[in-house]
């Protein structure tokens, strides 16, 4: 029992509040009692700090947390952003500026990618600029060429997403059935550019699959491709 009574003694001695400050020339704890009247109320609610992580939006408009992928603006694409956990169900995506631009309810299960259509809305009315809304705007389009869209996708696998355009600003100018006998032929010699595509188009009718495409003052040789195709992009590029 003395023991105690000495601890909480030396409790009482050591604690600061009742030390005279050596600026204020007051005690904490009288210093305190004077500015209660000047102090708002807690919250009722503990407040629970958090700390923001930044991430680079990726070109499909994504930012990954926790093994998920959340949707931004797709204004952002390329840009770095914040992240913070709100309520601790939720994901805020903050710009630059700290103002939040979106909100996601945290997924429960990893590996699923959460998205807002109005995130994409911009890239759906004007010129697309991500593969992703590139492909679907080409499938909707021609649904019966995913094997052409693949064969793109393959053969420009650093940047498909800039052959994928030009085929689809093609489509504005052409007739789909044009189109789609130019895809044929780009499957049968296995070139998958715009440019071959364009050549193709600017040359005429387009052949069938079956027959040899052809240029105004040359012809493309019949023979299958098997490897180097570059001969034939240059042909056709110097053929326009």
């Amino acid at each position: 029992m003395l023991d105690l009574h000495y601890q909480l003694a030396r409790f009482a001695e050591d604690d600061l509040d009742v030390y005279v400050h050596a600026t204020t020339q007051e005690r904490a704890i009288d210093r305190f009692q004077a500015e209660i009247p000047h102090l708002t109320p807690l919250p009722e609610q503990r407040f629970v700090g958090t700390l923001a992580l930044s991430r680079k939006v990726s070109w499909d408009c994504l930012v990954s947390f926790r093994g998920s992928r959340y949707s931004v603006p797709a204004v952002y694409a390329g840009q770095l952003v914040w992240l913070l956990v709100s309520r601790g169900t939720h994901l805020l995506v903050l710009d630059a500026r700290r103002a939040v631009i979106a909100e996601h309810a945290l997924s429960p299960t990893k590996g699923t990618t959460v998205s807002q259509d109005e995130h994409y809305a911009p890239l759906r009315r004007g010129p697309a600029r991500t593969y992703v809304v590139l492909a679907e705007q080409f499938l909707a389009r021609f649904p019966h060429h995913a094997a052409f869209l693949a064969g793109l996708t393959t053969q420009h696998k650093l940047n498909p997403a800039a052959h994928l355009r030009g085929v689809l600003e093609l489509a504005l100018l052409y007739e789909a059935a044009r189109l789609e006998r130019a895809f044929a032929v780009a499957q049968e010699y296995q070139t998958y550019s715009q440019g071959f595509i364009r050549g193709l188009l600017e040359s005429g009718e387009p052949p069938t699959a079956s027959a040899a495409p052809s240029l105004p003052g040359r012809a493309l040789p019949t023979a299958p491709v098997q490897c180097d195709l570059g001969r034939y992009q240059r042909l056709l590029e110097g053929a326009r």
